[in-house]
């Protein structure tokens, strides 16, 4: 029979869990929830503890092929454990170390991407609402001091999220300590991956080296850093509200605070799968800041932002090796997401109308001498452009109106199908030049700005 001391810490685990899933409102009794069962101690507990509690459960287990036998044998271990319980049991063998090299990703990386994979295939096809993931209160810890070490702001002070989307954490609020206390007495086995022992991975090395002296200052330094990144989740949580939406112009998001106006990037990069760095964040305040100027802020990956007097736009990052091609109809209106718009008419009028402010360049051609039909590209090596009798390359061009070489690739060139016709801020092409007749006249106005 277990002592007295023993047996609180077993109940207590079991409440503080309930407790959790009430308080954050991570699961009803209608859910399918499906654990993500590696068979440690953790996923072992969580699954238990769910079990016992009336959820309908099921149990996904990913096989990483990196411990080869050991990998193996953990696999038979969770089939046999569920079978003993009748829990449905999903499994996924992924050679990662392949797929690591294969992308290029380090194992740990590649690893985790494959295996939040596997599990979403897994939730589609069987019809699973929530996925619980066996992160305690030390795992949170431990991210909360990775987080700090590495210069994150207060998003990353917030830790591990107690709900993610359909991920859930009923452990949350739990130890290491009391987990294992737990599996001690419902004399529950569980495995132990071999890696996990290794100092040779960051969160490992502040696992075995850097909580357990933080413990001797404080003995709960995980329940105390569990309330500091709760209570910033709260503060992030205020300010998140406070973000402009979507397609505020730039001086508006200049009069912003920079607490109001980083997350305001980071929420646009996001929404385009990137992750900026706190160094592109503060460049990119800058710029936006920084008056009228054209300017563009590399923000990670392949995005950008780009400042152009009063508007700040998240696209694409377009390079010299980039191809673009937009077939321009007459008359209308084409417009390239982070380019700008153009309008071609016949219509001189309609032409004026086009006209918004000096971010605008416009330009008129002799319809007769168009070869095929219009479109607008970006410059391609060897391009050269013909006006006013003189033959140019576009890079001496360029250089001689001191254009930014990161700028140049964002130029819109408007071309037939013999080659250029008009560059924007240039004359127009010596052989589509307007004579005076004014008849047969194509005008062509290009607004930078977005719309």
């Amino acid at each position: 029979m277990p002592c007295k001391k023993q047996f609180i810490v077993m109940i207590s685990a079991s409440i503080i869990v309930t407790n959790t899933i009430f308080r954050y409102k991570m699961l009803s009794r209608d859910d399918y929830v499906a654990v993500a069962f590696s068979g440690g101690a953790d996923s072992t507990a969580l699954l238990d503890i769910l079990h016992k509690e009336g959820y309908r459960v099921a149990a996904i287990h990913v096989n990483h092929m990196i411990r080869g036998a050991e990998a193996d044998s953990d696999e038979e271990f969770c089939r046999q454990f569920c079978k003993e319980r009748d829990i449905p049991f999903f499994c996924h063998r992924i050679d990662v170390p392949a797929e690591a090299k294969k992308s290029g990703e380090g194992l740990e990386e590649a690893a985790r991407r494959l295996r939040y994979a596997a599990i979403e295939e897994t939730v589609k096809k069987e019809g699973i609402s929530r996925v619980a993931t066996a992160h305690h209160a030390d795992d949170n810890a431990e991210t909360v001091i990775f987080n700090i070490v590495r210069g994150s702001g207060a998003k990353g002070g917030c830790g591990i999220p107690p709900v993610r989307g359909m991920f859930v954490r009923p452990l949350i609020d739990i130890t290491r300590e009391e987990v294992l206390a737990y599996c001690k007495e419902n004399n529950l086995e569980y495995v132990t991956d071999s890696t996990n022992l290794s100092t040779d991975y960051t969160r490992n090395y502040i696992r075995h080296e850097i909580m357990p002296r933080l413990k001797e200052i404080n003995p709960l330094v995980s329940s105390a850093l569990g309330r500091f990144s709760s209570l910033l989740r709260c503060d992030e949580e205020a300010l998140e509200s406070l973000v402009p939406e979507k397609g505020s112009d730039r001086h508006t998001l200049a009069a912003l605070p920079n607490a109001l106006l980083s997350r305001y990037i980071r929420r646009r990069c996001e929404e385009m799968g990137v992750s900026p760095s706190a160094v592109s964040v503060q460049s990119l305040i800058k710029d936006i800041r920084d008056g009228n100027r054209y300017l563009i802020c590399d923000m990670g990956k392949d995005i950008v932002g780009v400042c152009d007097r009063d508007s700040l736009i998240f696209r694409k990052k377009i390079t010299e090796d980039t191809h673009i091609r937009f077939i321009m109809e007459s008359p209308g209106i084409a417009s390239l997401d982070g380019i700008g718009i153009f309008g071609i008419t016949k219509d001189k009028k309609i032409a004026e109308e086009y006209i918004c402010d000096n971010t605008s360049a416009t330009t008129c051609l002799d319809a007769d001498k168009i070869k095929g039909g219009l479109h607008i590209r970006n410059r391609r090596d060897g391009d050269k452009y013909c006006y006013c009798g003189m033959t140019h390359s576009l890079k001496k061009l360029f250089n001689s109106r001191k254009i930014p070489v990161e700028q140049r690739p964002h130029i819109p060139l408007v071309c037939d199908e013999e080659g250029i016709v008009w560059i924007p801020g240039f004359p127009p092409a010596d052989r589509v030049k307007k004579d005076t007749d004014e008849n047969n006249t194509v005008y062509i106005v290009y607004n930078r700005r977005r719309q």
